[in-house]
């Protein structure tokens, strides 16, 4: 009986050194890596989702600025949006300061989505306040013109008027925006008057 007990001791204890072992090397070659990979995969979630984060917020940010120069310079946009006067609405405009107008067509350029069309202007004005009068509408005007400089002055003492040469330039966008600026309805749109 004292034999048996020996040799069921000793063989439980092999068979539990066998088990172990086999646990070991079996947690070591098959468990143990996918774990590693899990917690590589977990940690490489985690910045990723960190970077998500951080992108929407800095994305929600500038959306949000966006939008609100958008808002702040919706009459500026407008301007630039709205089609270029024709030259002959362009003209009737500028008959109503100047006499004896000539108006050439100096240059045509495109650069980033903004054309710009240079004109020479030469004409008599009656005095100075008509001159302030006529910049003063440049400004009001619903579209971009812009006076350029040399501006020459000059008085006419025969016919008591103001000889006077100028470029004016008028500017329109042509800007297509990009279709994720669509999407996120980050686009600028004219506001339709009520």
């Amino acid at each position: 009986m004292n034999e048996y007990k020996t040799d069921f001791i000793v063989k439980n204890t092999l068979f539990f050194l066998l088990f172990v072992v086999l646990a070991l090397i079996g947690i070591t070659k098959h468990i143990m890596p996918k774990i590693y990979d899990y917690k590589a995969q977990l940690a490489e979630n985690r910045h990723t989702e960190l970077i998500y984060n951080q992108a929407k917020a800095d994305f929600n940010a500038i959306s949000a600025k966006t939008l609100a120069f958008i808002k702040t310079h919706h009459t500026s946009f407008d301007k630039l949006y709205n089609q270029t006067p024709e030259d002959s609405e362009l003209l009737e405009l500028l008959r109503e300061y100047f006499a004896s107008l000539t108006l050439k067509q100096v240059s045509q350029s495109m650069e980033n989505d903004i054309s710009k069309t240079r004109y020479h202007l030469m004409g008599y004005m009656h005095n100075n306040a008509q001159l302030q009068d006529f910049m003063q509408k440049i400004n009001t005007l619903p579209y971009v013109i812009e006076l350029s400089v040399p501006l020459k002055i000059q008085e006419d003492r025969a016919s008591h008027t103001l000889k006077v040469s100028l470029y004016l330039d008028i500017f329109q966008s042509h800007y297509k925006p990009h279709a994720l600026i669509l999407q996120e309805n980050l686009a600028y749109k004219k506001q339709q008057n009520p």
